[in-house]
C-alpha cells in the first residue's frame, strides 16, 4: 500500500491531503490546515509549519509527496514569501526521506476536474 501525501503550500493556510493507494483503491483517509494567518512573524510561521507538518507525516507515514508548485500572480513579495513556505515543505519531507513530486496547479486541476483553468 502506498501512502501519498498532497500539500499545497500557502502562507497563511497550508493544505494537506492523505490518500491510501492499494492496488487501484485510492481512498481519501485524512486532512488538514495549517493555519498559519494567526501567528504574525514570517519566521515562526515557517517554524510552525514545519513542525505542524513533521507531526502530520508521523501520523500518516507517507510513502510518496505531491507537491503544488509556486504559481507567480503579480505581488512578487507573496511569491517570495510562499517559495519560503514551500522550501520548509520540501525540506521538512525531504529530511524524513519521502519522494517529492511536483505538479503546477494547472496539472492538478486537470487531473481532479479534466480541466486545467477549473
Amino acid at each position: 500500500m502506498s501512502v501519498i501525501i498532497g500539500v499545497d503550500p500557502g502562507s497563511r493556510r497550508c493544505g494537506i491531503g492523505i490518500l491510501h493507494v492499494e492496488n487501484s483503491r485510492i481512498i481519501a483517509a485524512g486532512y488538514d490546515i495549517i493555519k498559519l494567518d494567526k501567528i504574525c512573524k514570517l519566521e515562526d510561521k515557517l517554524l510552525f509549519m514545519g513542525a505542524s507538518l513533521e507531526k502530520i507525516c508521523e501520523e500518516y507515514k507517507p510513502t510518496v509527496a505531491a507537491v503544488e508548485a509556486i504559481f507567480y500572480g503579480k505581488n512578487i513579495q507573496s511569491a517570495f514569501t510562499l517559495g519560503e513556505a514551500r522550501g520548509v515543505i520540501l525540506y521538512t519531507l525531504a529530511h524524513q526521506h519521502i519522494p517529492i513530486f511536483s505538479f503546477s496547479p494547472r496539472e492538478i486541476k486537470q487531473s481532479v476536474t479534466g480541466k486545467g483553468n477549473a
